[in-house]
């Protein structure tokens, strides 16, 4: 078979030709071939990967809205526009397709982490927009981001409180951020400020359990919002025997030696109601 009867063959089955082949063949020739492998592409989008190298953008355009981002690692030199329908479809799900693109502008890297914020993870030195955009999308994506700055650690924690998780060595104001948002994440934060514990019980008492020796004012805080929280604390302070009873009838029962002063508050409070222990003499 002559070089000629073989290309003519290919012509008409729609098999992959080499693009310095391609290239030699008549126009009637190329626009049977490009019919034949769009039909061949149609039935087994995977065989673009053979095709590649004579595919027009409008035709790159189609495959990848139709049959996904990946496909453009088989498309040479991909258009800007290619590369952005690539990295938009699939809203909803992992598009990774970037990973696939070399060099790509800020407006594709922008489109890929707006789309699928953990796409960042391919991009090699993004900029703080596409950090943003990228946390903006998916908080935890901040995981791939080496030394992000406070802006994007604070936007990151705003979405999600979780993600300072991620955080190496949070500055004060993002844990105020997250604490703020969700006051159980200071099981994250290691060695957390007095106002940071203060943060994080204001928002809810059960942070208490993820702190070790609170303060008295950390106490207070707590037992102004459930007084029978009092059986969390060793030794608690007078003071914050009398917060806890006046919040509670029940804290009394917690209190292992209340004061004179708490049994009588107790007392006076609640009258016959009181919980009797047997350090009430009442």
């Amino acid at each position: 078979m002559t070089n000629k009867d073989l290309i003519k063959q290919y012509v008409d089955t729609g098999v992959g030709i080499p693009r310095y082949q391609f290239d030699k063949l008549s126009n009637q020739d190329k626009k049977t071939y490009l019919r034949k492998i769009y039909i061949s592409l149609d039935q087994s989008p995977s065989n673009v990967e053979f095709y590649y190298a004579e595919l027009p953008e409008e035709k790159q355009l189609d495959m990848v809205q139709k049959y996904g981002g990946d496909l453009i690692q088989f498309f040479q030199n991909p258009s800007e526009k290619v590369q952005l329908a690539a990295v938009k479809v699939d809203k909803g799900f992992a598009n990774d397709a970037i990973k696939y693109i070399q060099n790509p502008s800020e407006k594709v890297q922008l489109e890929a982490v707006k789309n699928y914020g953990k796409a960042i993870k391919y991009i090699q030195n993004p900029s703080e927009a596409v950090k943003l955009a990228a946390v903006q999308d998916s908080p935890r994506a901040i995981k791939y981001i080496k030394n992000p700055s406070e802006d994007v650690q604070i936007l990151a924690v705003q979405k999600d409180a979780n993600s300072i998780k991620y955080i190496q060595n949070p500055s004060e104001k993002v844990q105020l951020v997250a604490v703020n948002k969700s006051g159980r994440v200071i099981q994250y934060i290691e060695n957390p400020s007095e106002a940071v514990k203060l943060v994080a019980v204001k928002n809810t008492k059960y942070a208490l359990l993820d702190i070790q020796n609170p303060s008295e004012a950390v106490q207070m805080e707590i037992v102004q919002k459930d007084g029978e929280f009092i059986r969390y604390f060793k030794n608690p302070s007078e003071a914050v025997q009398l917060a806890a009873v006046k919040q509670s009838l029940y804290a009394l029962q917690f209190i292992m030696m209340p004061t004179p002063r708490v049994l009588a508050l107790s007392k006076e409070l609640y009258g016959g109601w009181q919980i009797r222990t047997s350090y009430s003499n009442m």
